[in-house]
Order: structure tokens, then sequence, then C-alpha cells
């Protein structure tokens, strides 16, 4: 397993990078530009903004590769469960969304509604709602089903716009995200819990791979399609 997941983190940072270049030469060409005069802006000149489907194309990639030679990714992604299949979904619907608001501004409204449904469906179909809450030295909390659920959208969601929200500066959002899915990674795999391992290995080195990019001076950012999606699959995943 170890050489395996090894191997996969290695190609999804290739991979990163080598979509990454494109990406930009896409975005320079199409306009999807990030303007410095808008609030909350520190970059100098006009910087491509499509960073998030490099690494999501990136790690779709790795995650296919993988689930050809893993037998735990291929169980996740088209087993009986096909829970990493649902998240992987949802992630493409979340980059749809933030795509969409990299083209034409969405109203707040349009994109929170937008995002609570497509949580709604990865959380029912996938299973993922909180059956309890643990509180450090102090006891559970028992969920009802329905509290769980509501509990799990909010989470996904909230998760999704944080990201969304601190891509201001050169590999802020991308950083934070990484060592956020290292923590997810490592209590994975100690508790035994392969497809989120396995998914937040890969997804690291598609991260790492686009850094080599986005790391100041950035030369690309990740996008509100980028953005989204990260915080997405982080909120998923933890």
């Amino acid at each position: 397993m170890t050489a395996s997941i090894y191997t996969l983190f290695v190609l999804g940072a290739l991979a990163s990078c080598a979509l990454t270049p494109l990406v930009r030469y896409f975005a320079h060409r199409h306009g999807f530009l990030d303007c410095p005069k808008r609030a909350r802006k520190v970059h100098e000149g006009e910087i491509p903004r499509l960073g998030g489907a490099a690494v999501l194309g990136a790690f779709i990639f790795t995650l296919i590769i993988g689930g050809f030679l893993v037998e735990d990714l291929a169980i996740a992604l088209w087993g009986e469960s096909g829970v990493g299949g649902i998240v992987l979904f949802g992630a493409i619907a979340f980059f749809i969304i933030g795509f969409l608001d990299d083209l034409s501004r969405l109203s707040a409204k349009t994109r929170l509604l937008s995002e609570f449904a497509i949580a709604a469906a990865v959380v029912w179909l996938g299973g993922l709602w909180f059956d309890e809450v643990r509180f450090l030295g102090v006891g559970n909390l028992p969920m009802s089903e329905g509290l769980g659920f509501a509990l799990a959208c909010l989470w996904i969601v909230g998760m999704a716009n944080a990201v969304n929200l601190i891509d201001g500066l050169d590999g802020l959002a991308a950083g934070v995200t990484l060592f956020g899915l290292a923590a997810v990674a490592t209590v994975g795999f100690l508790a035994d819990v392969p497809t989120v391992t396995w998914m937040s290995t890969l997804l690291l080195g598609c991260i790492l791979g686009f850094l080599v990019f986005n790391s100041r001076p950035a030369s690309i950012f990740l996008g509100d399609c980028g953005s989204l999606t990260l915080g997405y699959l982080a909120g998923c995943l933890s």
C-alpha cells in the first residue's frame, strides 16, 4: 500500500504540474483574469484564475489510474457503495458553480442554494451525515438523522465558502487546504479508513504540483472554481 500511495501521490503532483501551464495559457487567451484593482487584491498585473481546473483535472486523472491499480480505490469509486465516486461527482458540480461565478458573477443566493442542493445530494447518497458529535474529555452527543443530515450539509458548504473567502493571497487557500488535508489523511490512516486516506493523499499531491505556480509570486490563482472545489473536498473527506 505504501509504495502504491507514494507513486500515485507523485503522479498527481506531476499531472498537476503538467496541466497548470496549459490551463494558464487557456485562461490568458479567453480572458479569465483576476484584476488587481478589485478589493482584497495585493498582486500587480492581471493573473489567470482558473487554476482549479488543473487541480481537479489532475485529481480525477490520478483517481482513475489508482482505481485500476488499487482495490480500495476501486471499491470507493465504482464499488457497491461508491462513496468516493459520489464525492467526486459533487466536486465536479461545485467546480461548475465556481466556474460560472468566475465567468460572470452569480448572485449570493443562487450560489448558496446550488451549493446546498449539491451538498444535500452528496450527503444523502453517500451516507455522510453525522451520527454523533464527540466532545473531547466530555462525551458524545447523539444526533437524530435529520439534524445530522442538516449539520453535514452546513459543514460541507461552510468549508467550501471558508476556503473561497481566504483565497486572497498567493498560495494561501491551497496552502491552508494542504495542511488540513495532511491531518485528514493521517487520521484516516490511523483510523483505518482507506477511502479517506487515499483520496486525501492523492489530492495533496495535486495541490503540491499546483503550488509550484501558485506560490509567491503566483502566475495563476485557484479562482472560485478551485477554492470552492478544494473546500468542498476538504469538508467531505474530513
